[in-house]
């Protein structure tokens, strides 16, 4: 029995002191993504905050474009703008002589303003708008076309601008609009056989509208000047703003004045 008990304990000792099985590892989080501490890498913990997405944002609608205005032009178009001459009773002195300008001004300013004309009125309009410009611009005779806008804004409240671009075809659109156009013009180019002598160094006129090949004018130069008609390259051709001396008007430059329709006129 001595013999048998030290090797009884150490069995005994060896059986119940070890654990022959694999020890159990610690359960793994599968949808734990995996830590990283290399270089350039986080852990979860250390993860720099996600940027703040936008909320959703409506499309931004761009307007759409403004039409453009579409003008009929039609194939004759004749205005019925009222008529008297510059000299209403046939007296060239001064300031008949000169007032083409003023003649001009007031027949455009009676259409828009919708007001009656004769000779009697024009006689009576063309004194008094002359002493206008006179207090106004310290002269009278000559007027430019910027000087006719002028007028027509601060005299006749009625509206107006200057255009460079004097052609048939924005003439002819204008007047479809319902304006009016007066140009400027080196008075000898014109074919008028109604003029005296040699007519006028300067000149100036209403278009009131055109036919086929023809511009329809009140052309105050003449008794004879309501619904006057120049062929489009004879008017086109004389059209020339006052630039200082009637001898150089040949190269004043070209341009015209639109004199706009209000809105209240039908």
């Amino acid at each position: 029995m001595r013999g048998l008990l030290p090797l009884i304990v150490i069995i005994t000792l060896f059986l119940g002191g070890c654990d022959f099985t694999k020890p159990s590892e610690p359960e793994q989080n599968l949808n734990q993504p995996e830590q990283k501490t290399d270089s350039g890498n986080f852990s979860e913990e250390e993860l720099p905050p996600a940027e703040a997405q936008p909320e959703d944002q409506p499309p931004i609608e761009t307007p759409p474009a403004a039409p453009e205005e579409i003008i009929q032009i039609k194939t004759t178009l004749d205005i019925p703008v009222p008529f008297a001459p510059q000299a209403p009773f046939a007296d060239w002195g001064m300031p008949y002589q000169e007032a083409c300008e003023e003649a001009s001004i007031i027949m455009a300013a009676k259409y828009f303003k919708d007001e009656p004309l004769d000779k009697n009125i024009m006689n009576d309009e063309i004194l008094k708008l002359v002493e206008w410009e006179k207090n106004y611009f310290g002269f009278w005779e000559d007027s430019t076309a910027e000087n006719v806008v002028e007028i027509l804004d601060k005299y006749y409240n009625v509206k107006a601008r200057t255009s460079k671009e004097v052609s048939a075809d924005k003439i002819k659109e204008e007047l479809n609009k319902g304006n009016l156009i007066i140009v400027p013009t080196a008075g000898r180019l014109l074919d008028n056989p109604y003029f005296s002598g040699e007519g006028p160094a300067y000149h100036m006129l209403v278009i009131r509208g055109y036919d086929r090949n023809e511009f329809i004018t009140n052309d105050p130069g003449t008794k004879r000047g309501e619904g006057f008609k120049y062929k489009y390259d004879n008017l086109l051709n004389a059209v020339h703003d006052w630039n200082g001396t009637k001898e150089n008007i040949y190269t004043g430059q070209k341009i015209m004045v639109v004199v706009e329709t209000p809105l209240l006129k039908s």
